[in-house]
């Protein structure tokens, strides 16, 4: 165990990354990478005989574990999780410096090695989140593969950390445009030529405004559909409802007569109001032409054909009652022929 401690001790060292050792984990994607390999040649080491690491001769040479490798290309990337970085950094010259020798490292990878050009991408944008180019880098990068939904999402990030790169508002617009998102592709190409006018980018507008009009047709009559069809169904419910209601009250009715006794108030109104209207005597005749509200309502040929309804089918109420103008006038009505 002694001689194999030592030798991982040494393979670190090579590394310069004695420190994880102690428990210090990696602080990039490179050296999330590196410790990766570290973790499988230890195992390696482990579970050999002891007389086959008894020298450090079998160790694999630095080379090995550089990023450039095969085994980094056989990396699963969710490119949806990649890290944006912390907008609230602030980068200083070396940084930046750092950071653009990445990106060319990464740009000289791709396509060839896809992953690593990622990865690097990834860490100049760790270094600089703000910059506007190290994001829109890596989504040219996403937007060439076809990962449409990362490209946005890092476009996203960088026209809201520097809204005035006009490159990232351009690659935003091919990009919703590629998904058929024109409303959001012609805002993003508008933003670019408000930043800086283009005689391409003009072309690219003028072909998107009959396909955002035509978009705004499909939406509004989708959204009609839907709502005709909510109407439908509102008014099913309404009429199961006022069907259900009407039940009720003729159910309550007959079994009121049905008993022989005197039936409610209300139902005993309902019941005989067509017939009681049809034979007013002067004192109820009275009562109504004095009361301003029941005048009012009697002069009124809208609350005539409800009240009509309502005398015809006591149901009808269930419907006009919702409406406090008749409501009113039909309670002194009912009032005017107690």
């Amino acid at each position: 165990m002694v001689a194999e401690n030592e030798s991982l001790l040494l393979l670190l060292s090579m590394c310069g990354k004695s420190e994880w050792l102690t428990g210090q984990e990696p602080v990039s994607l490179t050296e999330s990478f590196i410790f990766l390999r570290f973790v499988q040649i230890s195992k390696r080491i482990m579970v050999e005989e002891p007389s086959s690491c008894s020298s450090c001769s079998d160790l694999p040479e630095l080379e090995e574990m550089d990023l450039d490798t095969n085994e980094t290309e056989r990396l699963l990337i969710d490119y949806r999780t990649l890290s944006l970085g912390d907008p609230l950094k602030v980068h200083d010259d070396n940084a930046f410096e750092e950071a653009m020798g990445l990106r060319a490292r990464a740009l000289e990878a791709y396509p060839e090695k896809l992953n690593t050009a990622i990865l690097l991408l990834t860490d100049a944008i760790n270094l600089c989140p703000c910059s506007a180019m190290m994001l829109m880098s890596r989504a040219q990068v996403l937007f060439d593969i076809g990962e449409l939904a990362a490209a946005i999402r890092d476009l996203k990030a960088a026209t809201e950390r520097s809204p005035t790169h006009v490159g990232s508002f351009r690659l935003l617009g091919k990009a919703y445009a590629y998904l058929c998102r024109y409303g959001e592709a012609l805002a993003a190409y508008q933003k670019a030529q408000d930043l800086d006018y283009s005689k391409d980018i003009a072309d690219i507008i003028k072909g998107l405004v009959p396909k955002v009009e035509t978009e705004k047709r499909e939406e509004a009559e989708a959204k009609r559909l839907f709502e005709e069809q909510q109407s439908k169904a509102s008014a099913k419910a309404q009429e199961k409802k006022e069907k259900s209601f009407a039940d009720k009250v003729y159910a309550e009715i007959e079994a009121t007569k049905s008993k022989g006794g005197p039936l409610p108030e209300a139902f005993r109104v309902l019941d005989n109001l067509k017939s009681e209207a049809q034979n007013l005597s002067a004192s109820t005749a009275q009562k109504l032409l004095s009361n301003d509200i029941t005048a009012q309502a009697m002069d009124d040929p809208e609350f005539a054909r409800k009240l009509d309804e309502v005398a015809k089918n006591p149901a009808a109420a269930a419907i006009h009652m919702k409406d406090p103008k008749f409501a009113k006038a039909f309670m002194e009505i009912i009032n005017c022929f107690k």
